[in-house]
């Protein structure tokens, strides 16, 4: 019998170190992988992905979120983060520079 989570796709985002942002796409057992490089004019620090959102800190330190129907990185109002990662529900969590204080962003 097959694990259910074995058939389950996978999506996870990387940041290489020239900034470019490239997403796996597969299955868990890493039958069928796939990086698609997501050429696009954001260069990024750090990457997080949850839920339906993905959001990212851009090399300028400001903070972007994915937008589909714009299939672009539109500018949120956050700024000054280094770090960032997503929960399950597309909520952005953010470490702010200078004070390391964790920050909550909306995933809507």
């Amino acid at each position: 019998m097959r694990s259910l989570t074995s058939a389950v796709a996978l999506v996870a985002s990387v940041v290489r170190d020239d900034g470019t942002i490239w997403h796996y796409v597969g299955d868990r057992a890493g039958s069928n992988p796939e990086w698609v490089h997501v050429d696009r004019s954001l260069r990024a620090k750090d990457i997080g992905d949850g839920g339906s959102s993905i959001w990212a800190v851009g090399q300028d330190g400001a903070i972007y979120r994915w937008g589909a129907e714009v299939n672009d990185w539109p500018v949120t109002n956050g700024q000054g983060t280094w770090a960032i990662a997503v929960d399950q529900y597309g909520n952005a969590w953010m470490r702010e520079a200078g004070t390391g204080r964790l920050l909550r962003g909306i995933g809507q």
